[in-house]
């Protein structure tokens, strides 16, 4: 599982959200929590595209591979970056 996009919080809050890609290129979006615990986790169908191109995501439960590379990722996101302090 590979992270492609991390967003961090903004205006005060406090869920982290990205987009992932499996090894079997399935895409994933997920909103994780700062305590790094995914809230929510999307998987992309593309069997199921509407006619107009678009895709489907369904809401799921995350895998493993999924929650440990988010936990990773948020992880060194909320460490700061001790070269620009």
């Amino acid at each position: 599982m590979r992270i492609t996009e991390i967003h961090e919080p903004i205006n005060g809050g406090t869920l982290y959200s990205g987009l992932a890609v499996s090894t079997r290129g399935r895409r994933y979006e997920w909103m994780a929590s700062r305590n790094q615990t995914i809230s929510r986790a999307f998987r992309e169908d593309p069997k199921e595209a509407l006619p107009d191109g678009r895709t489907c995501w369904f809401h799921i439960t995350a895998p493993r591979a999924l929650s440990v590379a988010v936990r990773k990722a948020v992880r060194q996101a909320a460490t700061p970056n001790r070269l620009t302090a």
